[in-house]
């Protein structure tokens, strides 16, 4: 019978011990999240570092002027929405695609196209068809090519 009661005993330690560790994992829970909130809130850097320092000249590449290499990459991808660059030692190229379209009458709009401290920003956005447009059934995949000069920059396609 004495052996029953040890038996609780050690359960009863056991169960301390559990719930010191809950107690541990909840105080180290509620200690941590408010500083990672004031951290977190506290990161702004990264925002400054990434301000529009200047704009990029650059040109919109006519389909009958793509290079080669640039037909191939856009042959590849232009089933799903995609962000490639290639140079070719003289120019940076730029894609940008909005994949597979189910009808005519899209357009890009370039919104900007600027250098930060760290990155060349490419900033885009589809436009749908217009209402009074005429519009088919036939699947189109638009796109646009920018030419500019080469950057060791990354590109960021916004």
């Amino acid at each position: 019978m004495g052996g029953g009661i040890k038996c609780r005993e050690y359960e009863s330690r056991e169960n301390n011990v559990q719930k010191r560790g809950k107690c541990r994992v909840t105080i180290l829970v509620c200690v941590l999240v408010p500083v990672l909130a004031v951290l977190l809130q506290g990161c702004s850097a990264g925002k400054i570092q990434n301000e529009k320092i200047g704009d990029i000249d650059f040109t919109v590449v006519k389909e009958e002027d793509y290079p080669d290499e640039v037909k191939a990459l856009i042959e590849k991808q232009k089933y799903e929405p995609f962000q490639s660059v290639f140079l070719d030692g003289a120019y940076m190229y730029v894609l940008v695609g909005y994949g597979e379209q189910n009808t005519t009458g899209y357009s890009i709009r370039i919104e900007g196209v600027y250098e930060t401290p760290t990155s060349i920003v490419v900033d885009t956005n589809l436009l749908g068809p217009q209402p009074d447009a005429e519009l088919t059934g036939e699947n189109t995949f638009p796109l646009i090519v920018l030419k500019m000069k080469p950057s060791d920059k990354e590109v960021a396609c916004v």
